[in-house]
Order: C-alpha cells, then structure tokens, then sequence
C-alpha cells in the first residue's frame, strides 16, 4: 500500500528589490498523509502555498527544511529514485477545462495514465485497471453510471 507523506515542509524564497533582500515563506509547517481509498482537500486563498506544495511534492521544487517519505522512505532527488517516484506520483489538475481535451472521451482521460504506465495491458485490463482506481467514487463506477456519462465528453466549446 503506497503512503505519501510530507512532514513539517517549509517552503522559503528569497526575494531582491535592488541592494535589499527580504524571505517569504510560502509553505510554513505543512504535514499530511494521503493514503489509498481517502481523500484529503488542500484548500486556501490565492497565494496560500497550494501549487508550491504541488511543486514539492512532484519534486520541482526543494524544501527548505522538511521532507517527503514514500512508504516511509526519504523521496530520491535525483537519477532512477526519482524516475521511480515520478512513476508513482502524478499531479491531477484542478482545472477540467483546461486540462481536459474536450475531443476524447471521460473513459479516455482515466485510461490515459493507466496505458502510460502499463503499455503491455490490454484494453479489458486497462478499462479494469482505472475502474478499481475509481471504486471509492459510487458516482462513476460502471455499475452505477449511464453508459452515456462514461462516453460523454468533458464540457467546453467543441467547433465542429
């Protein structure tokens, strides 16, 4: 079972105006845990720390001080760990209409990473595989949902 956790990050960055340096600290004190089948919601206004969170979680960024744990272990910074952590942790965008084609199907979009990661899986496999992802979620699962929903396109102006 994989747990991501982050304890105690500290995000700092030193900002210049001419011959006069301050630092603002963006992530102050930040400690979580997402573990499989729960859900946590990091929420908070424009400029509270949200994407530099995201950004040290996928490894943009480096922490001041705090750490990253992957199944307990330190996050690799560098070479086949962090290959292997970028293999397991992806960011999902909060935007749909950005960061959904509005030309390819819902079902498209959830199998898309399951093919990234699994290129030898079958189309049955593939469809299995991000079904059971979505299990927790009753409101999109196959057995509860109109077929016409799981082929439906996410909104947005599509010109014909």
């Amino acid at each position: 079972m994989t747990v991501l956790e982050a304890r105690n990050l500290i995000k700092e960055y030193t900002l210049r105006n001419g011959l006069h340096t301050s630092t603002l600290r963006a992530v102050d004190d930040v400690s979580f845990r997402l573990v499989p089948g729960k859900t946590i919601a990091l929420v908070g206004q424009s400029g509270s720390g949200k994407s530099t969170i995201a950004k040290l979680l996928l490894q943009l960024e480096s922490p001041t001080s705090g750490e990253i744990l992957l199944d307990g272990e330190p996050v690799s910074r560098r070479g086949e760990g962090l290959a292997q952590y970028r293999s397991t942790v992806q960011m999902v965008f909060q935007d749909p209409f950005a960061s959904l084609n509005p030309y390819h199907t819902i079902g498209h979009h959830l199998a898309r990473p399951v093919r990234l990661h699994n290129p030898r899986l079958g189309k049955a496999a593939v469809r299995e595989r991000y079904w059971s992802c979505c299990a927790v979620y009753d409101w999109i699962r196959p057995t509860t949902t109109p077929i016409a929903s799981r082929t439906s396109y996410p909104a947005g102006n599509v010109n014909a």
